[in-house]
């Protein structure tokens, strides 16, 4: 689809089926069915009423099939801006959706599940959201989203609330270097330079800091882990769009770091 990105899925990799559900009219609600984690979920669309099918919810055993959810949305008037959740183990299946949280533009739905694992942020603000893929069997294995920003979008940012903000966007640019201080524990400084050589630092070498390792990985190659592979994993898998830009918190080291991305058309 032109213009869109896709966000994540966050979960499973192997476990039950890929599905994927376009969106043909805005989103009017959502069913899900969870319990101690996120048994299955549904949509459901403005015009016709139109329902997908149900994603998730086959287990055999019918004492775990949940308790049903439906969450309705205030159409015209509300829709969403974040889904968050978690992922990990659950009843001996490595990697399925624990928890999710559905935030609008009004109100803060969940979270429903249990909230533990790996947490998981997919921001949707000054976005449409297209549609929903993922995979699922007896559960929800995998959950993601199908988004098209009105220009780009802000994703993050990871880290700690230290520091002063930074922001580098390239425009029509686009992101030809990164430079790393860094040490075998952390992150001490960021440098990033556009196509036309405009470049912005952030950060410090002290020797403490927040980010304690990144990587970057292109369509081509994986650079890093650089600094140290300890403390919380972040994350964001993303297809479709490319990097126009950082954003986070900075002073004596780099506190925080997320990304501007916008669709590769």
């Amino acid at each position: 689809m032109e213009g869109v990105i896709s966000l994540g899925p966050y979960g499973g990799s192997t476990g039950g089926d890929p599905w994927s559900y376009k969106l043909t009219s805005d989103l009017k609600e959502i069913t899900i069915h969870e319990g101690g984690n996120i048994k299955s979920i549904s949509f459901k669309e403005v015009t016709h009423n139109l329902i997908s099918g149900t994603f998730g919810g086959n287990s055999p055993n019918h004492l775990d099939l949940g308790q049903e959810i439906k969450i309705g949305l205030n159409w015209p008037f509300e829709h969403l801006i974040c889904i968050s959740g978690t992922h990990g183990e659950y009843n001996n299946v490595s990697d399925v959706i624990i928890s999710l949280t559905f935030q609008t533009n009004f109100n803060t739905y969940g979270p429903y599940g249990s909230n533990i694992g790996e947490p998981f942020v997919m921001p949707i603000e000054d976005s449409d959201i297209a549609g929903f893929f993922g995979r699922s069997g007896y559960y929800l294995d995998a959950f993601g989203l199908y988004v098209k920003p009105e220009g780009s979008i802000s994703f993050g940012d990871w880290g700690g609330p230290g520091g002063s903000p930074f922001s580098f966007t390239v425009g029509k640019s686009w992101i030809k270097q990164i430079t790393i201080n860094h040490d075998s524990s952390n992150i001490k400084s960021l440098l990033f330079k556009d196509g036309h050589d405009r470049d912005g630092t952030y950060g410090e070498y002290r020797k403490m800091t927040v980010i304690t390792s990144i990587s970057f990985i292109t369509n081509l190659k994986t650079y890093g882990p650089f600094g140290g592979e300890t403390g919380t994993a972040f994350s964001l898998p993303i297809q479709g769009g490319v990097i126009v830009g950082f954003h986070g918190k900075s002073g004596d080291f780099i506190d925080s770091i997320g990304i501007f991305v916008k669709p590769e058309n």
